[in-house]
């Protein structure tokens, strides 16, 4: 492994096939997770666990600079890695996006072991369990999840069944700083989204009456941590302001959730080496 290196962004060449956009700052995110995922199985492979690896938001496998560049996408970095996993499951429900990266799959990695799901996150859990390696004698499965999720589409409830099935996290949320997501829209008139999102930590979300959009969302993120530390995780998170395609504005959160079983090392040698202007949660 150590004669075999991470690239955090590997170039891909056009197909034809549908692929999202992604702003410049998003390279910055690309460079932790690789950073963060050689880590992780560095210390795992030393461990002599089975490695799944779980892409809830999977894409197309390749992402498209405002330039007009193609780039392996987190999955495909995750596929392309010195070490591979045991089996990497892969969601998109998006299905424009599913049948690229059905394609994109059988070019780039026809000899892995795939398996695509047309799943939602929120439904994939209810049948995780059934995709998972069994534990043979003394050796155990251990994940990496990729979950990149606009606003609060992901419940807790959803992060709670993946954390009983062992997984370990690289976390990345964008919340739109625009009226179309007021924060007063939340704290008035709705919570369907924002009870979900938080689970139990709803109700111990503390906001003022005159916070701000920002603000807001701040506050959401440390009750959202506080959530994954009860779950046994060690966090460490990140804010960026980011630019999204069609949204002018957005506060982005990168976090690396590790149980406790792997070496909080890990975590700081992620953070020590990554060169993102991230502003310190």
């Amino acid at each position: 492994m150590a004669d075999r290196k991470f690239y955090p962004f590997i170039a891909a060449s056009p197909d034809g096939f549908p692929t999202p956009e992604i702003a410049s700052s998003t390279l910055d995110q690309y460079k932790s997770f690789s950073k963060y995922l050689q880590l992780y199985q560095r210390e795992v492979t030393s461990m002599k666990d089975d490695m799944v690896f779980v892409d809830t938001h999977a894409g197309a496998g390749y992402s498209r600079l405002p330039t007009g560049e193609l780039l392996f996408a987190p999955s495909f970095l995750a596929l392309s890695s010195p070490a591979p996993f045991s089996r990497y499951i892969l969601c998109e429900q998006r299905e424009e996006l599913s049948q690229s990266l059905k394609v994109r799959i059988n070019k780039n990695f026809k000899e892995q072991n795939v398996l695509l799901l047309q799943e939602g996150p929120n439904e994939l859990v209810e049948k995780l369990e059934f995709y998972l390696p069994k534990i043979r004698g003394r050796r155990r499965v251990t994940g990496l999840c990729h979950i990149d999720a606009f606003s609060m589409e992901v419940r807790f409830e959803t992060m709670k069944k993946l954390a009983d099935y062992g997984m370990n996290f690289f976390l990345s949320l964008q919340f739109p700083l625009n009226a179309f997501h007021n924060s007063q829209f939340y704290l008035n008139d709705d919570t369907s989204l924002l009870g979900p999102f938080l689970g139990e930590g709803y109700n111990k979300l503390v906001v003022h009456s005159n916070t701000n959009n920002e603000l807001f969302y701040r506050n959401v993120i440390q009750t959202y941590k506080q959530q994954l530390e009860e779950l046994g995780y060690a966090v460490s998170g990140t804010f960026q302001k980011v630019q999204l395609p069609e949204v002018d504005t957005a506060l982005g959160y990168v976090a690396y959730c590790s149980r406790k079983r792997l070496s909080k090392k890990v975590l700081l040698q992620v953070e020590h080496d990554s060169t993102a202007q991230y502003e310190l949660f």
